[in-house]
């Protein structure tokens, strides 16, 4: 199991700090809250979570093309949302491919002891 700090603490605003300067982050933030409505309302992803998804991708791309963005938290973070997000609507092959993503920014940044700084992303990372 893991420390239940870990996982209930409310950090320092990380988080909130992501969507403020980061256009991935926040467009899967909004693609998840969204499919989290539509998931509750038992249909399938709306125009508008698709929308924020595609959002997503796009501005996901261009952080990866950036040496500032490319192993930042938020784009680790981002990548993480995608991997959850896959795994909720059933897509497992998307959720594969994010998680072989995931994989390869972490060990880009240096392995998981790397991210002991953000002690929420290093164990929402190894979940």
């Amino acid at each position: 199991m893991y420390p239940v700090e870990a996982c209930v603490q409310p950090s320092e605003g990380q988080w909130v700090e992501y969507l403020a300067y980061d256009r991935a982050y926040l467009n899967s933030t909004l693609c998840t809250t969204q499919s989290f409505f539509d998931f509750v309302r038992h249909s399938a992803l709306s125009d508008t979570a698709v929308y924020h998804l595609n959002n997503t991708l796009q501005t996901l791309r261009q952080n990866l093309a950036d040496p500032y963005f490319v192993t930042s938290d938020s784009t680790i973070s981002t990548v993480l949302t995608l991997v959850i997000l896959a795994d909720v609507i059933d897509d497992s092959n998307a959720a594969k491919r994010h998680a072989q993503g995931l994989y390869q920014l972490v060990h880009l940044r240096g392995g998981i002891s790397a991210l002991q700084h953000n002690r929420e992303l290093q164990v929402k990372v190894l979940r």
